[in-house]
């Protein structure tokens, strides 16, 4: 079956993130140390995630979670969190115009409201490029449930059968394997330039 759209994440593919340059400064500034993997697999997470709390309730929380003491500002607290978002990949928007001259291509990211408010003023060129964008919180739902895979395919016009899905979350492209997408996963030794290589 001939590949007419790609499905692509923003962060490790796009943009690259350090989400231990976050969880450093939250153990710092408190008395508790998580790594990413605990930090994502809380209910609290995905709830900012998908929209279901405002952004003070989510500072509440990592307050709670790190044992942050209320002489840390939330403004603090807000540059800490945000410290994850490094910038766009060197190669990111040459090699989105290139697979934008053979397909059509969605954006799908799993994302929270200060990430957003902080990512997007210098993302602008590479977010045009894509037919659209979809983010985690502003449709209530985020991978790797299969409802928002079938959610963008369905906004989209696309068909599951000609349509590939690019992430570097394993559990992310099981999710998409199960909505009946194809899948390109994004690893440590590949990119995204990687995939004009396999078609």
């Amino acid at each position: 079956m001939k590949i007419d759209n790609l499905i692509i994440d923003f962060g490790g593919v796009l943009y690259d993130i350090a989400p231990n340059e976050t969880l450093a400064l939250f153990s710092n500034y408190g008395s508790k140390q998580l790594n990413y993997s605990d930090l994502a697999d809380m209910q609290i997470f995905k709830d900012y995630e998908t929209g279901s709390i405002s952004s003070l309730e989510f500072i509440g929380s990592i307050r709670k979670i790190f044992a942050i003491d209320n002489i840390i500002s939330n403004e603090i607290i807000t540059a800490a969190w945000n410290k994850t978002l490094v910038g766009i990949f060197d190669n990111s928007i040459e090699t989105l115009k290139t697979l934008k001259k053979r397909y059509n291509l969605a954006l799908l990211s799993n994302t929270n409201e200060l990430h957003y408010l902080h990512f997007m003023p210098h993302c602008q060129e590479l977010f045009s490029i894509f037919d659209r964008c979809f983010f985690s919180h502003q449709i209530d739902m985020r991978k790797p449930n299969t409802d928002i895979y079938k959610h963008v395919i369905s906004n989209m016009g696309y068909k599951s059968c000609n349509t590939t899905f690019i992430d570097d979350s394993e559990a992310n492209i099981i999710g998409a394997q199960e909505a009946g997408l194809h899948t390109f996963h994004i690893t440590p030794d590949t990119c995204l330039s990687d995939y004009l290589h396999t078609v």
